[in-house]
């Protein structure tokens, strides 16, 4: 959700209104494909793609504990395996695009 401003005209007369708007993301396929990895619900929920991608680490630990019935240690493994994954993705774009800059 994001709130936006409209300007709408009324007799001449102009005013703006807070509007809010609704954004629908779709889900990322790699991200679907990893969550499968760890656990077959996880690939689905929205709330687990949306702490992942706000990096909420401890939420998302969490929301596998309470939702998903994960153990807290097992929660922490696989939050911790999904974070270090896109760490080592952040780090070879950022090799390459230094080889690439030299």
């Amino acid at each position: 959700m994001k709130l936006d401003w409209r300007q709408i005209k009324i007799l001449g007369f102009t005013i703006t209104l807070p509007l809010v708007v609704i954004i629908v993301q779709q889900l990322n396929a790699t991200q679907v494909e990893q969550f499968r990895q760890y656990k077959s619900q996880m690939a689905e929920c929205p709330k687990c793609h949306r702490l992942f991608s706000g990096r909420a680490g401890n939420s998302f630990v969490l929301h596998l504990v309470d939702d998903h019935k994960v153990e807290s240690f097992h929660a922490m493994d696989i939050v911790g395996g999904l974070y270090r994954q896109v760490l080592q993705r952040t780090a070879e774009r950022r090799t390459s695009l230094e080889t690439v800059n030299s």
